[in-house]
């Protein structure tokens, strides 16, 4: 299946974000699939950021409760450093049963290693 058909299954959902960009794929045999990209506000440690980061993840939450979701994005936050904002991610990640992606780059090649990072 290419683009073009798949372009007419396909809608934008709005998320009331600027951080998030959210399409549904329309399936007539199985469940429609959300796919989002979500760029979390840089974690600079502010009230403001905070609180833009609690609002970016009750959209989230929002999205979650009526639809079977992917998520792919740059989340901002460090897993193993405990901050608000960390706080906030992994208490929605646990709360919707969601796992993170940890990636381990140990096994790459040095020449790699330096192109991705």
């Amino acid at each position: 299946m290419n683009r073009k058909h798949l372009l007419p299954n396909v809608t934008l959902i709005p998320s009331n974000t600027p951080g998030i960009t959210t399409v549904c794929y329309h399936s007539n045999d199985q469940s429609d699939i959300i796919i989002g990209s979500v760029y979390m506000p840089y974690n600079d440690r502010s009230v403001q950021q905070l609180d833009e980061y609690k609002l970016t993840v009750g959209c989230m939450q929002g999205l979650m409760d009526s639809h079977y979701f992917v998520f792919g994005g740059d989340l901002n936050v460090d897993k193993n450093v405990n901050t608000a904002a960390f706080t906030r991610m992994d208490s929605f990640c646990q709360t919707n049963k969601l796992k993170w992606l940890i990636y381990d780059t140990s096994e790459v090649n040095d020449d790699l290693k330096r192109e991705c990072i």
